[in-house]
């Protein structure tokens, strides 16, 4: 198979991956038009095709190897959980690569293993207070780089986290839902 229909087998692939994650049909023709000025993945040429494939890995799709090389991901609760917490960490901004085989580097960093499925009990748990801590951390900086009154810094994070549902719809704690938080927090104080 040539190059170019192997990137756009790809491209399939990863719309088809990221799908719950929000890439809907409109989502990645507006992606591909902004990226090439096309809407199809069939009118674009080799380094188009390269530079869509780039921005979907961008975006947590993850290029992995043909049928029979491919290690099945982990899928009991507590991997979902330490996957879970990894992407939010990575929507938040405070990690820059999504994929799988970030994570795993970052695991065995902190435990000693290199495959979510292989930690016990103790090592998992030790994987998700530090992702925990990790988001909890970042969170605060951003809501004191973002100016957020003292209020809404000494709030739990985990209670920020069901204000930004109750508030904005989402328990991102992203800028503009943490200013959301803080701003109803600032109405609440104020009375």
């Amino acid at each position: 198979m040539d190059n170019r229909k192997r990137l756009i087998r790809l491209i399939h692939v990863a719309k088809r991956e990221l799908a719950p994650l929000g890439l809907d049909d409109d989502t990645y023709r507006q992606m591909l038009e902004n990226l090439t000025g096309k809407r199809s993945a069939a009118e674009l040429t080799e380094a188009q095709l390269e530079r869509v494939v780039a921005a979907l890995k961008k975006r947590g799709f993850i290029v992995r190897p043909k049928v029979g090389k491919q290690v099945p991901l982990a899928d009991d609760d507590m991997s979902r959980m330490i996957r879970g917490l990894w992407l939010e960490l990575h929507e938040l901004g405070f990690v820059a690569n999504a994929a799988e085989t970030a994570l795993l580097r970052y695991c065995q960093r902190q435990t000693g293993v290199s495959a979510l499925q292989w930690l016990n009990g103790k090592q998992a748990e030790t994987m998700i207070e530090s992702l925990k801590k990790w988001r909890d951390r970042e969170a605060l900086a951003l809501a004191r780089r973002l100016g957020l009154s003292s209020t809404a810094q000494s709030y739990q994070l985990e209670q920020v986290t069901k204000l930004c549902w109750q508030v904005a719809g989402s328990g991102l704690l992203s800028k503009a839902n943490l200013a959301a938080v803080a701003h109803w927090i600032d109405e609440r104080s104020a009375k």
